[in-house]
Protein backbone atom coordinates (compact mmCIF):
# COMPACT_ATOMS: atom_id res chain seq x y z
CA UNK A 1 0.00 0.00 0.00
CA UNK A 2 1.59 3.30 -1.05
CA UNK A 3 1.79 6.18 1.40
CA UNK A 4 0.94 9.85 0.95
CA UNK A 5 3.93 11.56 -0.67
CA UNK A 6 5.20 8.38 -2.36
CA UNK A 7 6.47 8.82 -5.92
CA UNK A 8 4.41 6.97 -8.56
CA UNK A 9 4.17 6.93 -12.33
CA UNK A 10 1.70 5.84 -15.00
CA UNK A 11 2.20 4.36 -18.44
CA UNK A 12 -0.61 4.65 -20.95
CA UNK A 13 -1.87 5.79 -24.33
CA UNK A 14 -3.52 9.20 -23.77
CA UNK A 15 -5.50 10.79 -26.56
CA UNK A 16 -8.28 8.27 -27.08
CA UNK A 17 -8.13 6.28 -30.30
CA UNK A 18 -7.17 6.76 -33.91
CA UNK A 19 -4.20 8.66 -35.34
CA UNK A 20 -4.06 11.16 -32.48
CA UNK A 21 -3.26 8.52 -29.83
CA UNK A 22 0.05 8.95 -27.98
CA UNK A 23 1.36 5.46 -27.37
CA UNK A 24 3.49 4.33 -24.41
CA UNK A 25 3.49 7.70 -22.63
CA UNK A 26 4.99 7.95 -19.12
CA UNK A 27 3.91 10.55 -16.55
CA UNK A 28 4.75 10.82 -12.86
CA UNK A 29 3.69 12.49 -9.62
CA UNK A 30 3.04 11.72 -5.98
CA UNK A 31 0.28 10.11 -3.93
CA UNK A 32 -1.97 12.87 -2.54
CA UNK A 33 -4.33 10.65 -0.51
CA UNK A 34 -5.21 7.00 -0.02
CA UNK A 35 -8.39 5.23 1.00
CA UNK A 36 -10.89 7.47 -0.81
CA UNK A 37 -14.20 5.57 -1.00
CA UNK A 38 -16.90 5.94 -3.65
CA UNK A 39 -19.66 3.40 -4.28
CA UNK A 40 -17.77 0.84 -2.16
CA UNK A 41 -14.60 1.23 -4.27
CA UNK A 42 -11.28 2.36 -2.77
CA UNK A 43 -9.22 4.93 -4.64
CA UNK A 44 -5.78 6.50 -4.55
CA UNK A 45 -5.67 10.24 -5.28
CA UNK A 46 -2.52 11.32 -7.10
CA UNK A 47 -0.91 14.21 -8.97
CA UNK A 48 0.08 11.96 -11.89
CA UNK A 49 -1.51 13.51 -15.01
CA UNK A 50 -3.85 11.05 -16.71
CA UNK A 51 -6.20 11.51 -19.66
CA UNK A 52 -8.66 9.47 -21.72
CA UNK A 53 -6.56 6.58 -22.97
CA UNK A 54 -4.81 6.11 -19.61
CA UNK A 55 -7.86 4.46 -18.03
CA UNK A 56 -7.26 0.83 -17.17
CA UNK A 57 -3.49 1.26 -17.26
CA UNK A 58 -1.14 0.56 -14.35
CA UNK A 59 0.08 2.96 -11.69
CA UNK A 60 3.60 1.93 -10.55
CA UNK A 61 5.74 2.75 -7.54
CA UNK A 62 9.54 3.25 -7.70
CA UNK A 63 10.07 -0.49 -7.18
CA UNK A 64 8.06 -1.29 -10.32
CA UNK A 65 5.12 -2.70 -8.35
CA UNK A 66 1.61 -2.00 -9.60
CA UNK A 67 -0.15 -0.07 -6.83
CA UNK A 68 -3.27 1.00 -8.71
CA UNK A 69 -5.33 0.97 -11.90
CA UNK A 70 -5.72 4.44 -13.42
CA UNK A 71 -9.41 5.25 -13.45
CA UNK A 72 -10.67 8.82 -13.50
CA UNK A 73 -10.04 12.54 -13.27
CA UNK A 74 -12.01 15.46 -11.83
CA UNK A 75 -11.74 18.70 -13.79
CA UNK A 76 -14.59 20.76 -12.27
CA UNK A 77 -16.33 20.98 -8.91
CA UNK A 78 -19.70 19.28 -8.70
CA UNK A 79 -21.74 22.26 -7.48
CA UNK A 80 -19.84 25.22 -8.94
CA UNK A 81 -18.15 25.85 -12.26
CA UNK A 82 -14.65 25.99 -10.76
CA UNK A 83 -11.69 24.45 -12.59
CA UNK A 84 -9.76 21.90 -10.51
CA UNK A 85 -6.27 20.50 -11.03
CA UNK A 86 -4.31 17.39 -10.06
CA UNK A 87 -7.39 15.42 -8.98
CA UNK A 88 -6.53 12.11 -10.59
CA UNK A 89 -7.61 8.74 -9.25
CA UNK A 90 -6.63 5.09 -9.46
CA UNK A 91 -8.32 2.04 -7.96
CA UNK A 92 -6.21 0.65 -5.12
CA UNK A 93 -4.58 -2.57 -6.29
CA UNK A 94 -5.59 -4.27 -3.04
CA UNK A 95 -9.23 -3.54 -3.84
CA UNK A 96 -8.79 -4.85 -7.39
CA UNK A 97 -7.23 -8.04 -6.00
CA UNK A 98 -10.20 -8.50 -3.67
CA UNK A 99 -12.61 -8.24 -6.60
CA UNK A 100 -10.65 -10.74 -8.68
CA UNK A 101 -10.37 -13.32 -5.91
CA UNK A 102 -13.86 -12.99 -4.40
CA UNK A 103 -16.36 -14.84 -6.58
CA UNK A 104 -19.28 -13.08 -4.88
CA UNK A 105 -17.85 -9.63 -5.67
CA UNK A 106 -16.89 -10.24 -9.28
CA UNK A 107 -18.73 -11.24 -12.43
CA UNK A 108 -18.36 -14.60 -14.12
CA UNK A 109 -16.82 -15.11 -17.57
CA UNK A 110 -20.34 -15.86 -18.84
CA UNK A 111 -21.66 -12.51 -17.52
CA UNK A 112 -18.75 -10.66 -19.11
CA UNK A 113 -19.42 -12.39 -22.44
CA UNK A 114 -23.10 -11.45 -22.23
CA UNK A 115 -22.23 -7.76 -21.77
CA UNK A 116 -19.63 -7.73 -24.55
CA UNK A 117 -21.70 -9.79 -26.97
CA UNK A 118 -25.39 -9.36 -26.15
CA UNK A 119 -27.46 -11.90 -28.07
CA UNK A 120 -30.46 -9.64 -28.57
CA UNK A 121 -31.65 -6.14 -27.76
CA UNK A 122 -33.90 -6.50 -24.70
CA UNK A 123 -37.60 -5.84 -24.95
CA UNK A 124 -38.58 -2.54 -23.35
CA UNK A 125 -41.56 -4.28 -21.77
CA UNK A 126 -39.36 -7.08 -20.38
CA UNK A 127 -37.01 -4.48 -18.85
CA UNK A 128 -39.76 -2.62 -17.06
CA UNK A 129 -42.14 -5.41 -16.02
CA UNK A 130 -45.95 -5.52 -16.02
CA UNK A 131 -46.50 -2.07 -14.48
CA UNK A 132 -44.32 -0.65 -17.19
CA UNK A 133 -46.31 -2.48 -19.87
CA UNK A 134 -49.56 -1.02 -18.47
CA UNK A 135 -48.08 2.49 -18.61
CA UNK A 136 -47.03 2.02 -22.23
CA UNK A 137 -50.51 0.72 -23.07
CA UNK A 138 -52.04 3.81 -21.41
CA UNK A 139 -49.80 6.13 -23.45
CA UNK A 140 -50.80 4.36 -26.64
CA UNK A 141 -54.45 4.69 -25.63
CA UNK A 142 -53.90 8.44 -25.37
CA UNK A 143 -52.68 8.57 -28.95
CA UNK A 144 -48.91 8.30 -28.51
CA UNK A 145 -47.09 6.09 -31.04
CA UNK A 146 -43.54 4.63 -31.02
CA UNK A 147 -40.94 7.10 -32.28
CA UNK A 148 -40.24 6.60 -35.97
CA UNK A 149 -43.06 4.11 -36.46
CA UNK A 150 -43.05 0.38 -35.89
CA UNK A 151 -43.69 -1.37 -32.58
CA UNK A 152 -42.47 -0.61 -29.05
CA UNK A 153 -39.83 -3.35 -29.22
CA UNK A 154 -38.48 -2.39 -32.67
CA UNK A 155 -37.92 1.22 -31.60
CA UNK A 156 -35.98 0.40 -28.40
CA UNK A 157 -32.56 2.06 -28.05
CA UNK A 158 -30.54 -0.15 -25.68
CA UNK A 159 -27.03 0.39 -24.29
CA UNK A 160 -24.80 -0.72 -21.43
CA UNK A 161 -23.75 1.96 -18.94
CA UNK A 162 -21.36 1.90 -16.02
CA UNK A 163 -21.88 3.89 -12.83
CA UNK A 164 -21.72 7.67 -13.27
CA UNK A 165 -21.66 7.42 -17.06
CA UNK A 166 -24.01 8.67 -19.75
CA UNK A 167 -25.15 7.94 -23.30
CA UNK A 168 -26.66 10.51 -25.65
CA UNK A 169 -29.36 9.72 -28.20
CA UNK A 170 -30.50 12.28 -30.76
CA UNK A 171 -34.21 12.69 -31.50
CA UNK A 172 -35.63 14.77 -34.34
CA UNK A 173 -38.76 16.40 -32.92
CA UNK A 174 -41.39 18.26 -34.93
CA UNK A 175 -42.73 21.62 -33.78
CA UNK A 176 -46.18 21.45 -32.22
CA UNK A 177 -46.10 17.74 -31.37
CA UNK A 178 -45.80 16.15 -27.92
CA UNK A 179 -43.23 13.48 -27.08
CA UNK A 180 -42.81 11.17 -24.10
CA UNK A 181 -39.41 9.61 -23.32
CA UNK A 182 -39.54 6.40 -21.29
CA UNK A 183 -36.44 4.83 -19.69
CA UNK A 184 -36.12 1.38 -18.13
CA UNK A 185 -33.22 -0.39 -16.44
CA UNK A 186 -32.09 -4.01 -16.42
CA UNK A 187 -29.99 -4.95 -13.39
CA UNK A 188 -30.28 -1.68 -11.48
CA UNK A 189 -32.94 -0.57 -9.04
CA UNK A 190 -33.10 2.99 -10.27
CA UNK A 191 -32.30 5.38 -13.07
CA UNK A 192 -30.89 8.59 -11.69
CA UNK A 193 -31.75 11.01 -14.46
CA UNK A 194 -33.12 11.16 -17.97
CA UNK A 195 -32.95 14.58 -19.63
CA UNK A 196 -34.65 15.67 -22.85
CA UNK A 197 -33.25 18.87 -24.31
CA UNK A 198 -35.30 20.51 -27.05
CA UNK A 199 -32.69 22.61 -28.79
Amino acid sequence: MPEVGSHVFAIGHPGGSGDEILTRTLSDGIISAVGHKRKECRFIQMTVPINPGNSGGPLFDDEGRVVGINTSIVRKSANRDIALEALNFALEIGYVHELLTDDSASVSPQQIAKVLRPATIPSLVSLGGRDFARMLSKLQGEGFRPYGGGSIDTTVRACTLSADSRRLFGLKCERGREYVMVAASDGSQDINLVVVDSK
